[in-house]
């Protein structure tokens, strides 16, 4: 039996041993007169139901990410996503292992009618720019605690008044495209994020993931670089 079905044969045994307690905790309940142990039972049985959710996200997390190497290393997309003229985004390992992003377009604003084919779209800038890291560095790197950090560059109004806001891009394109591929989940465990707007006569997006723990200051260094720049 090799590693993986030893493994798999552990995780079997464990489950099968859960199976067996929470039974055990369920029918044999004790005397009902007494109310000490029953509030121990109940505090066992939530512990390990607080695991065994725990174990699923974990797991759930896995599956995902490993199916959207799978579609990174076999090419396995949509035909529209090969067309490096809609999609010429670009990606950058940096020395210190931030990973930036390069997009061809600035995030769009927020609209409640926001449609499928410009989630696609930004979907498609990702994909394509972690393939292209994937092929030229081997790796695509993975955080449980991310810092990930968009700069939107797009021109200011011809009025004061039309300015656009900050807060109103649709920063929720970028984060779920990478969720999954570079960190578990976008939740307030694992993720913290922020989005910087920069008036600009080019329009473009770059995008910032590293550790954050490792990474917040340096990301933040260059955000405050790019924005000083432009005034």
């Amino acid at each position: 039996m090799d590693t993986g079905d030893a493994t798999m044969d552990k995780i079997r045994r464990f489950i099968t041993g859960l199976n067996k307690y929470a039974e055990y905790q369920v029918t044999d309940i004790g005397d009902m007169d007494s109310k000490a142990p029953m509030e121990k039972q109940l505090k066992n049985l939530e512990a390990m139901y607080f695991c065994v959710c725990s174990l699923r996200n974990t797991i759930s997390g896995a599956i995902d990410r490993l199916q959207l190497i799978l579609q990174l290393k076999n090419s396995t997309f949509p035909e529209e996503w090969a067309d490096e003229t809609v999609y010429s985004s670009d990606a950058s390992l940096y020395e210190n292992g931030i990973v930036v992003i390069n997009i061809p377009e600035d995030l769009p604003k927020y609209s409640r009618e926001l449609n499928l084919s410009c989630k696609r779209r930004w979907q498609g800038y990702i994909y394509r720019a972690l393939k292209k890291l994937r092929v030229e560095t081997g790796l695509i790197p993975y955080h449980h605690n991310v810092i990930v950090a968009i700069e939107v560059h797009s021109p200011a109004g011809a009025m004061e008044s039309l300015k656009w806001d900050t807060s109103n891009r649709t920063y929720n394109l970028i984060l779920n495209a990478l969720k999954g591929l570079m960190f578990p989940d976008d939740n307030a465990r694992h993720l913290i994020f922020a989005v910087s707007g920069v008036f600009d006569e080019q329009r473009f997006t770059r995008v910032y993931i590293g550790d954050y723990e490792r990474h917040l200051k340096d990301i933040f260094q260059n955000l405050c670089k790019t924005e000083s720049s432009k005034q």
